[in-house]
């Protein structure tokens, strides 16, 4: 073949085969359409734009992936009203409420402990666990939401309720009523006061479980006291235990830690059991008082 024929054919090859470049079209990824790039970017704007959305709502964040995810969403929430909390905030106290006096005295002569605040409180985290927010909300009634309610409460233009947040997203369904949106119309005398309203209990463990698992009985309603107190009655005051009448309901113990021998015989005194604190955080779980299975308890009554 002469070398002019060689480069006819060579010239006409090149010809029929497509050039190609960085901006070319790839196969099996076909580009997004204007439209849809559109709508994405509206809908990031519309984001970053301060509303009123979340006005009156606090939130407490939990279980989130990294800090940068935290102070990225309290960064949102903030810029369209909402309000996070850090910790888990103490109960409020109603006006009317009068404290019970000496250790002992029958509680049933005295005003109920406080009641749950009913305040519009949202817990965001990516999947429900046991952990002190989780279990406060579910101690109050507050819903457990996954973050993408935050996004798709701000693209629709309005903090969304349960019955309109979208599918897979509400984490507490058994919460969700007291969530709805005129959930601040509804009446006080409605409100039960907690599952364990109306009972006491002496806590025993280190100064952090006491602490926080007090504040977390306190938001389920019940009236919390110091054992040493309650060992330090006359026994003139001695009453029956159990029921709300003595002078405790029930005395827990931290799970995983031996039980003093004080613990143990200020449960045969006042003929209480001793439970580990599982057995309440199960019940906050499950919405209902569980019974004493042998798994709750560390020092049973005779």
């Amino acid at each position: 073949m002469s070398k002019r024929r060689k480069t006819v054919l060579t010239n006409q090859l090149h010809a029929r085969t497509p050039q190609t470049s960085s901006g070319a079209k790839k196969r099996g990824r076909p580009p997004a359409s204007a439209s849809a790039v559109s709508t994405a970017s509206a809908s990031a704007r519309k984001r970053r734009k301060p509303t009123k959305t979340f006005a009156g709502m606090t939130f407490l964040l939990s279980g989130m992936p990294s800090k940068n995810d935290v102070e990225d969403l309290t960064e949102l929430i903030e810029l369209h009203g909402g309000e996070v909390e850090a910790e888990v905030p103490p109960p409020e106290t109603p006006d009317n409420f009068t404290s019970s006096p000496e250790v002992g005295a029958r509680m049933s002569q005295f005003a109920a402990p406080p009641r749950r605040a009913r305040v519009r409180m949202r817990v965001i985290t990516p999947k429900p666990g046991r952990t002190l927010k989780h279990l406060y909300a579910a101690a109050v009634g507050a819903p457990l939401l996954k973050p993408d309610w935050i996004t798709a409460s701000l693209d629709a233009g309005r903090a969304l309720s349960p019955a309109s947040t979208p599918p897979g997203v509400l984490l507490s369904k058994r919460h969700a009523a007291i969530a709805s949106d005129d959930d601040d119309d509804d009446d006080d005398d409605d409100d039960d006061g907690g599952l364990f309203s109306g009972r006491v209990a002496a806590l025993c463990g280190d100064d952090r479980f006491t602490r926080e698992f007090g504040l977390l009985l306190r938001h389920a309603g019940a009236d919390v006291v110091d054992p040493k107190a309650l060992a330090a009655m006359d026994d003139d005051d001695d009453d029956e235990g159990g029921g709300g009448g003595g002078a405790c309901d029930y005395l827990i113990a931290q799970g995983g830690r031996v039980v003093p021998g004080e613990l143990k015989r200020l449960a045969e005194r006042l003929r209480v059991p001793v439970l580990f604190h599982e057995f309440f955080v199960d019940s906050l779980l499950d919405g209902r008082v569980k019974r004493f299975e042998r798994k709750y308890v560390a020092v049973g009554v005779k």
